[in-house]
């Protein structure tokens, strides 16, 4: 099942690059109109800082004589140099954006081409249980961008849905018309300006294949290009991390006896007395030297208006062994942080609250005790990823890498992210017994498994680094479409 997109495109999307440049233009004249309006601020600011500064300095002198400095008017000065400060943060970013978009408006010609952007879909019929009920089959699109003969790699997990294979293919297709015959910085560009209107799994595994392609022509590593690393490779191993979904303790205590590492997973299911003796069945088997995780997916939320009992449902799973708790119901940030509070010897682990990346990048505000899933195929962006590890750590608290059920390049690029940005944990792994059309084809991959099974990156490479057999996947693939 090989066509090209622009049949597709043609039908069900039609547009063209217009479209882009009409976006831009947009976007200009209204950035310059608020450029305008931030520069008349900021001048007022300026102005009113000036007066209150010659006001402080009279009353300063003033007040000297009296013996005591006027607070008053030290805090105003204060209150009013912090938003002239923000009123020139915002125009700086404006005149930044601004010289981005006139770039984009007059390089056209000698942009970076985007030669090739293809679509690998592979199924997967094998049955895949959640807390929620079971996949019987899903999609893997793996996005190949192409650059004069540099190729980067991504991957967006398409659950079942109500739709078959075939039909979930066409639509997934469709969302990628709007990178149909752009440039690399067009295609790069396009990826931010479509937040919200494109789904971010097809977001994020475009940015992947996209960075990746960009760093290979800059001769760099993706981490590198990224500001991941400063330099070189990260020497940092990343503990995997496998997941059990099994509802039955005897059952779940003989798979945890297998799968159990420095790190394990279950599932979770919102009955305290069942998760009680299913965490107690599991620690027997596995030791006290496993970090093991309970993953509720919100399941105490009928608890979440009264904190005491909440925190008393976690203490038993705490007391039956359990080492760090992911989404136990659906709280606000604050009442993430006083859970936490109550229970310090219990990592509460925030998942949904994080998606996308984009959106929390600039704004969160870590705190002590909890470990932050970044997880894949919701993050939407990965150098907002990275940027949102960076602030995380910085403040002390903790990182993980989720999964997505992901089989494809996606492995590979979050464990070397997983590796720069010391995550606790990296739960994105490859699974051969699942599918192995995609790693059937890989012909190098610069992330090894240590004895222990930690995943380090073996080397420095370009980009991600990964390289694939094309034919061998497209043989494997379900289908391929070119855009």
């Amino acid at each position: 099942m090989k066509q090209g997109l622009a049949s597709l495109i043609k039908r069900y999307f039609p547009i063209s690059n217009k479209w882009f440049y009409e976006e831009v233009e947009r976007r200009r004249r209204a950035e310059e109109l608020q450029r305008g309006e931030v520069r008349a601020v900021s001048a007022k600011m300026d102005a009113l800082a000036k007066a209150v500064a010659s006001l402080d300095a009279r009353s300063a002198a003033a007040a000297k004589a009296l013996g005591a400095f006027p607070e008053s008017a030290a805090a105003s000065l204060k209150a009013v140099e912090n938003k002239v400060n923000n009123i020139r943060g915002v125009l700086d970013r404006m005149e930044d954006r601004q010289r981005y978009i006139a770039h984009l408006m007059e390089a056209k010609a000698g942009a970076a081409p985007l030669d090739a952007l293809r679509l690998y879909f592979i199924e997967v019929t094998y049955k895949r249980e959640f807390s929620f009920g079971s996949w019987p089959r899903r999609l893997h699109c793996c996005v190949m961008a192409e650059s004069e003969g540099h190729r980067g790699w991504g991957e967006a997990c398409i659950p079942p849905g109500n739709y078959t294979s075939e039909e979930a293919v066409e639509i997934t297709s469709r969302s990628f018309a709007p990178w149909h015959g752009v440039s690399l910085d067009e295609a790069r560009f396009l990826v931010e300006a479509r937040r919200g209107r494109t789904r971010d799994r097809i977001l994020e595994a475009l940015d992947f294949a996209l960075v990746d392609v960009a760093a290979r022509r800059k001769g760099v590593s993706a981490l590198s290009f990224l500001g991941a690393v400063s330099k070189g490779t990260p020497d940092y191993a990343v503990p995997p991390l496998r997941c059990i979904l099994q509802k039955d303790p005897a059952k779940a205590a003989e798979l945890a006896r297998d799968a159990a590492g420095s790190h394990l997973k279950i599932k979770l299911f919102g009955d305290n007395v069942h998760d009680y003796t299913l965490v107690k069945a599991v620690r027997a088997a596995i030791g006290r030297d496993c970090f093991l995780v309970g993953d509720v997916n919100m399941g105490y939320t009928p608890l979440a208006g009264c904190e005491a009992d909440l925190a008393r449902a976690l203490s038993n799973l705490r007391d039956a062994g359990l080492s760090a708790c992911e989404d136990p119901a659906e709280l606000s940030w604050q009442g993430l942080e006083s859970l936490q509070k109550a229970l310090p010897d219990l990592a509460i682990i925030p998942d949904e609250p994080m998606r996308p990346a984009y959106k929390l990048a600039a704004t969160i505000k870590p705190v002590q005790g909890h470990i932050y899933n970044l997880h894949p195929n919701c993050m939407g962006s990965v150098s907002s990823t990275v940027a949102l590890a960076k602030r995380i750590n910085a403040a002390g608290a903790g990182v993980m890498i989720g999964d997505s059920s992901l089989i494809g390049p996606g492995c590979c690029a979050w464990q070397q992210i997983a590796c720069a940005v010391k995550a606790r944990w990296c739960e994105a792994l490859e699974k051969p017994e699942e599918s192995s059309a995609f790693t059937d084809a890989i012909i190098r991959n610069p992330v090894e498994t240590l004895p222990d099974g930690r995943r380090r990156l073996a080397r420095n490479t370009k980009g991600f680094g990964l390289e694939v057999d094309l034919d061998r996947l497209a043989a494997n693939s379900f289908a391929v479409i070119d855009v």
